[in-house]
């Protein structure tokens, strides 16, 4: 792929001023690269095999190694093994004069239509991505002008002149450029937006002129069929190109194939114009029949999930009122309605409503339209028990209860909407879904109910409403994991005292044999230390490895716990299942306060055994 990038990669200095020397035809010949290579790309963007005779792919090579400056040395070595041979070249010459420059033009532009699909880094780092590398080649491009300066007006010479031949046939293609692009090169140009943009549509503008011309006009340099640039004048919003590619027959519910790039992968032209906006192109294909349910390759999204996953309001509404498929579903079972209430946007979530969209409507995975509302994606969801903006979670989550959502649903996991908002710090959603009659002590399928949850994720508020809702404080989880080690390991007092009024059981031990007092204990918090104590919470509990709450304590500095549990009658000489004890582990952690403590308890030494 590095040899498709260096292809199009020339220099613009003029030479004679740098100094440079021309490269010999061996020289130039030796950096071309073999048939293949070009080959398959070519036809990945959309070339037969018949249009592709062997020496012609290398007209865009041709071009450019007569004008190009030094390679880099990287590239050079990886380059200079591929040779060619004299009748290969001879070949590629009558092949390119038949021909013509037009095949030049054809490929660049199939090159850079293909742009948005490339995800690859040239071998050499300075360089860059492969659209840094084109738009430097655009830039620095030598104009028609500059090359006849250079080398003169040189017409097809007879015999074996291969330099002048070659030097030719570039001649004819850099003027065969500037004219079909309109653009205007100037040598050591300064970077212009605006023509690039217009140099990387060149391809739709090629599609435009045959459409004009007629195809017996020129060599084909794409097809007015050609699905890739019909789709992409649609996604472009390029009205005038989508209705001179209609006019001229092209395909209106084609798919796009072999891109890569997420809104072009298998979409037709109505596709991507519903995902990016723009009106008037879907207007025109709609107005030329285009089907308005037709599903995207693979993911099966429609033209109405993609508008409602992107947020465009105006698009849904223009789609529905065409008759869209307002229930249709993706591969996994995504709808419309869903992408709206996941991105909280109530108008569209109502707007779909009222056109008679499911709401309970399934994932293969069980999600919901209210199941998304009422929580977060995991990576925007925090631990931390910050407040959380509630902004958007709550309206959209009253509109879907208010149009008769099923506030017990649960999804493949066994998560409901209100295991999703405690989890997600959602205040205000877990009380309008306790007041839709949520069952506050519904179970993920690994034992989790709501105050779990709530209490493990740091949400203290929540874990309130629900304990004032019922919630079950004997409750465990598979491992055995209760709501009263989530409290006493986030620190929270009032809750742990509440658990313990209501019963939960300070003794419970999860799977590696830690309770609510290692857990408190090892995180610091004093107070629940010692209202655990308080409780009866037995001191020298032990996890599998023999640790206790002071081991923990101990290793994690916590010097005002440390002495609680002492006073309590912790075991002070506590070993783990290695041999280390208390005083060694926070000896080693640096936590020097802690270890005076627990030396000052240790006997002096020789009081033992004194007469």
């Amino acid at each position: 792929m590095s040899q498709l990038v260096d292809c199009i990669f020339v220099s613009t200095e003029p030479y004679t001023e740098q100094g440079r020397r021309d490269r010999s035809p061996e020289e130039c010949f030796r950096f071309c690269l073999e048939v293949n290579v070009y080959a398959e790309r070519l036809v990945q963007f959309g070339f037969s095999e018949q249009e592709i005779p062997r020496p012609l792919i290398h007209v865009h090579r041709v071009t450019e190694l007569v004008l190009r400056s030094e390679p880099s040395d990287d590239l050079e070595d990886f380059l200079a093994e591929i040779e060619w041979s004299r009748a290969v070249m001879e070949e590629t010459i009558d092949a390119l004069e038949t021909v013509g420059a037009d095949a030049h033009a054809r490929f660049l532009a199939a090159v850079h239509n293909d742009l948005d699909g490339f995800e690859y880094k040239v071998r050499s780092s300075n360089l860059g991505s492969i659209r840094e590398v084109i738009a430097k080649a655009v830039e620095e491009h030598l104009s028609a002008d500059a090359l006849a300066k250079r080398y003169g007006d040189f017409g097809v010479s007879e015999g074996d002149d291969l330099d002048r031949r070659w030097r030719s046939i570039c001649l004819q293609a850099v003027r065969y450029m500037d004219g079909w692009t309109n653009i205007k090169r100037v040598p050591n140009g300064p970077y212009n937006d605006a023509e690039l943009k217009r140099y990387f549509d060149s391809r739709l503008e090629f599609a435009r002129r045959l459409a004009a011309e007629g195809e017996g006009k020129r060599p084909n340099v794409v097809s007015i069929n050609d699905t890739k640039a019909f789709v992409m004048a649609s996604l472009n919003g390029d009205v005038e190109a989508v209705q001179d590619m209609l006019a001229a027959g092209a395909d209106i519910d084609a798919r796009m194939t072999g891109g890569t790039a997420s809104l072009t992968h298998g979409a037709t032209a109505l596709m991507t114009a519903a995902a990016q906006g723009h009106i008037e192109v879907i207007r025109v294909l709609l107005a030329a029949k285009a089907r308005v349910n037709t599903r995207r390759a693979k993911y099966g999204e429609t033209a109405l999930i993609l508008a409602a996953q992107e947020g465009r309001l105006e698009v849904v509404r223009i789609l529905l009122s065409a008759r869209a498929n307002i229930n249709a579903k993706t591969a996994g079972g995504y709808t419309a309605l869903m992408a709206a209430s996941r991105n909280l946007q109530l108008e569209m979530v109502q707007t779909l409503i009222a056109a008679g969209a499911d709401v309970n409507a399934k994932t293969k995975d069980g999600q919901t339209a209210l199941l998304y509302a009422c929580g977060r994606p995991v990576d925007q969801a925090s631990t931390s028990g910050a407040p959380v903006n509630q902004s958007g979670h709550i309206e959209v989550a009253r509109a879907l209860l208010a149009a008769g959502a099923d506030v017990n649903v649960s999804n493949s996991e066994g998560w409901t909407p209100l295991t999703h908002a405690s989890r997600d710090g959602l205040s205000e959603v877990v009380k309008d879904l306790l007041a839709a009659g949520a069952n506050v002590n519904a179970r993920t399928d690994y034992g989790f109910t709501a105050l779990m949850v709530a209490l493990s994720w740091k949400r203290a508020e929540i874990g309130r409403l629900l304990l004032a809702a019922g919630a079950d404080v004997h409750a465990a989880t598979k491992s055995g994991q209760t709501a009263l080690m989530g409290a006493a390991g986030s620190g929270f007092l009032d809750l742990v005292q509440a658990l313990l009024d209501a019963g939960a059981s300070v003794n419970a031990r999860e799977g590696h044999g830690s309770s609510a007092l290692i857990m408190a204990a090892g995180s610091g918090h004093l107070m629940v230390v010692e209202a655990l104590l308080a409780a009866n919470a037995d001191v020298n509990a032990r996890i599998k490895f023999g640790r206790t709450a002071l081991w923990f304590a101990s290793m994690n500095g916590h010097l005002e716990v440390v002495q609680v549990l002492a006073a309590a009658n912790a075991d002070v000489d506590v070993k783990d299942a290695e041999g280390t004890t208390a005083l060694m582990i926070a000896s080693k952690n640096g936590h020097h306060d802690v270890a005076r403590f627990l030396e000052s308890l240790r006997p002096p030494s020789g009081t033992a055994g004194a007469s």
